[in-house]
């Protein structure tokens, strides 16, 4: 039993961890292309 949920926390974790950088990537590319847009105007 303590084997599956050690890997239900590991599965957790490594979502979380996948979930925080997925937005922070995203933010970054968002503002990104705002820049990239206002620069061309």
């Amino acid at each position: 039993m303590s084997v599956t949920s050690i890997e239900k926390n590991a599965a957790g974790l490594i979502l979380c961890f996948v979930w925080r950088h997925l937005i922070f990537l995203l933010s970054s590319l968002f503002s990104f292309v705002v820049n990239s847009f206002c620069f061309s105007l």
